[in-house]
């Protein structure tokens, strides 16, 4: 819309912000702009926390007054770290490398699937 309303004889009264779509051409372009990038990847991690935290801090507030609330702070800064912890250990590692879906890196078309279960009945 911009380049439109730009070219042509209309384009000094859109350098001037006049003419009948001008407003809707600034608000489109103001809308349409790429989100700040985040220049400080420090504050926005604290941000996170903070958030989190807090979170954690009005739930055991609202659950067990300021005891509740130290204790959901604590829990809602830990919880992170605590469940990348435990993921990350060698058995529970181990437990989902052999459990948790384990036809997920095969691929069998049901054709192949069906000549594998035919082939053994056919030997006997």
């Amino acid at each position: 819309m911009q380049t439109v309303l730009s070219s042509g004889n209309k384009a000094p009264g859109y350098a001037a912000g006049q003419g009948d779509l001008a407003g809707l051409t600034r608000a489109a372009a103001g809308i349409m702009q790429p989100p700040p990038a985040y220049t400080n990847p420090l504050a926005h991690a604290l941000l996170n926390h903070a958030v989190r935290a807090g979170i954690g801090g009005g739930v055991g507030y609202h659950e067990g007054g300021l005891p509740g609330a130290a204790t959901g702070l604590a829990a809602g800064a830990l919880a992170p770290k605590v469940a990348g912890t435990v993921l990350r250990a060698p058995p529970v590692q181990a437990y989902l490398k052999n459990q948790v879906a384990p036809g997920i890196g095969r691929s069998v078309s049901p054709l192949a699937a069906a000549l594998a279960a035919y082939a053994p009945a056919a030997r006997r």
